[in-house]
């Protein structure tokens, strides 16, 4: 994803989340 898309959204069921906080779940839910 590039820097300059803001936001993430979901292929499979569009849900639309700011790239920042998509990150910090990504993060929480791997445990790094």
């Amino acid at each position: 994803m590039p820097l300059s898309v803001r936001e993430y959204v979901c292929n499979d069921c569009g849900f639309v989340m700011d790239r920042v906080v998509n990150a910090a779940r990504n993060i929480l839910q791997r445990g790094i």
